[in-house]
C-alpha cells in the first residue's frame, strides 16, 4: 500500500521531514497533517510502497509508546485513507 493523491516529502532539517499535501489533497488532509506529528510520522512511511505491519514496527521502535496503542493508531489512519481514496493497494 502507498499514498496516493498530491503529497510531497520535504526536509524541515538534516534530522526531520514532513509530508505536505497540495491542492484538493491539502483542502482535504492538510490540517490532519499540521497538526498531528505522528499523522505525519505515519504518512511518511506511506510515501512508499510498505504495509500496515511495517508502519507499526517503524513506529514502536522510534516512539516509546505500547505497540498495541500504535497498531490501533495506524490501523485508524489507514482505514480512513482507504474510505476516502487516499491509499493504493495494487
Amino acid at each position: 500500500m502507498k499514498l496516493k493523491g498530491d503529497f510531497e516529502l520535504v526536509d524541515v532539517d538534516q534530522f526531520e521531514k514532513k509530508v505536505i499535501a497540495h491542492g484538493e489533497t491539502e483542502a482535504r488532509l492538510g490540517k490532519i497533517l499540521e497538526q498531528s506529528e505522528s499523522v505525519n510520522y505515519i504518512f511518511q512511511f506511506l510515501m512508499e510502497e510498505t504495509t500496515e505491519d511495517d508502519v507499526v514496527k517503524n513506529m514502536v521502535e522510534t516512539f516509546e509508546a505500547d505497540e498495541a496503542d500504535i497498531r490501533a493508531d495506524v490501523h485508524s489512519i489507514i482505514c480512513g485513507l482507504r474510505q476516502t481514496g487516499y491509499l493504493s493497494e495494487d
